[in-house]
C-alpha cells in the first residue's frame, strides 16, 4: 500500500525534488505463518535524513509521527 500526506509531500518536493524517490511511504500488510496480520513500514524520518536540504528532515519527522499514530490505532 502507498500512504501519502499530499501537503507534506508538496513541501518536501518543493525543498528537494529528488525526495520523490521515497514517496509515497510504503506500507506492507501480510498474514504471517502464525495466522497473525502484520503491518510494516519504513520510518519516513530515516529516509528523509538522506535529503541534502535541511528543510526536509523535519518533514520526515512529522510524517513519521502521523504514520506511527495510524499504526498504533490499528
Amino acid at each position: 500500500l502507498g500512504a501519502c500526506l499530499p501537503e507534506i509531500a508538496h513541501r518536501a518536493l518543493a525543498a528537494e525534488p529528488s525526495i520523490g524517490v521515497f514517496l509515497p511511504c510504503n506500507v506492507d500488510v501480510y498474514e504471517g505463518d502464525d495466522g497473525a496480520t502484520y503491518v510494516e513500514t519504513v520510518r519516513p524520518e530515516v529516509l528523509f535524513r538522506h535529503a541534502q536540504s535541511p528543510a526536509v528532515a523535519p518533514l520526515g519527522e512529522e510524517v513519521n509521527r502521523k504514520l506511527l499514530a495510524v499504526l498504533a490505532a490499528l
